[in-house]
């Protein structure tokens, strides 16, 4: 099943902000020579573009939740200037297609089969759980929180819950 963003409930589409066209031309010569664009940071692009994620009531010079950049940036070239990555946890050069209010990146492990990871602000590699299109719907999806998961339709947030498109899903009730 492909998550779209017209699938989601209206206040849920409103996070989406500030979207900005992608230069899809671009972001193939980026990829190239890694075996091309993955498919999950493709389908993000191609439904929504690329966009802040944030808070209705945030004002616009607060920063995004997620930022999806309008093309991949070298972590070790242009976002961190600097290789300390490679010493911890990355296996090459990340292609960074988006940050969070953290000053984290997410983005493709050029040298482990383009694997989709996370670096904090202490250059400290960890893989993410899900593609990149199920984490930034899970971000719809989950909001406030941040989605830890997804199986059978539905993102687990880090509290447990369980959230559809509309959001929250009241828990099974249990017979005994």
């Amino acid at each position: 099943m492909r998550v779209r963003l017209t699938d989601f409930a209206e206040e849920r589409q409103a996070l989406i902000r500030n979207v900005r066209t992608a230069d899809h031309l671009r972001i193939a010569e980026i990829f190239m020579p890694h075996g091309g664009v993955p498919t999950d940071y493709r389908a993000v692009i191609e439904d929504v573009g690329t966009c802040d994620i944030q808070g209705a009531d945030e004002p616009d010079n607060w920063p995004a939740h997620l930022r999806v950049l309008t093309q991949p940036v070298s972590a070790i070239e242009d976002y961190y200037a600097d290789d300390r990555i490679l010493s911890l946890g990355a296996r090459g050069d990340v292609l960074v297609v988006a940050t969070d209010s953290m000053g984290g990146a997410i983005g493709y492990d050029t040298g482990a089969a383009m694997r989709l990871v996370e670096v904090d602000n202490y250059r400290i590699v960890t893989p993410l759980p899900m593609a990149f299109d199920l984490m930034v719907y899970g971000i719809l999806a989950c909001w406030p929180q941040n989605p830890e998961g997804y199986a059978d339709g539905l993102w687990v947030a880090g509290d447990g819950q369980r959230h559809s498109f509309a959001g929250p899903v009241p828990a099974r009730a249990t017979t005994s």
